[in-house]
């Protein structure tokens, strides 16, 4: 299945080797990986939309959120933590 917030597939976790590790490790020092942002925290954060029900625009939080960015990096960094500022009103059908 397609990852919602990033490209790939979400069952593919490509590590880093012990060898990389080891470098990043020396080089910047011991961190915690950003915990990835979950679509219904994304979600949640969805204002009400400003639009009248038409049956031809979705208006539920859900669709707004997975439209609310495209596929350029910035984009998929704002997905991926959470950090989406703005949202459509509505998505066309």
């Amino acid at each position: 299945m397609r990852r919602w917030n990033g490209w790939g597939e979400q069952e593919i976790d490509h590590g880093l080797s012990d060898a990389a590790l080891a470098f990043l490790r020396e080089a910047l020092g011991d961190a915690e990986p950003p915990r990835d942002a979950t679509l219904e925290q994304v979600t949640a954060r969805a204002p009400a939309s400003r639009l009248p029900d038409h049956p031809l625009v979705r208006v539920d939080p859900k669709t707004r959120a997975l439209c609310a960015r495209g596929q350029s990096f910035p984009d998929w960094v704002d997905l991926r933590y959470g950090t989406v500022g703005s949202f459509p009103d509505g998505v066309a059908r």
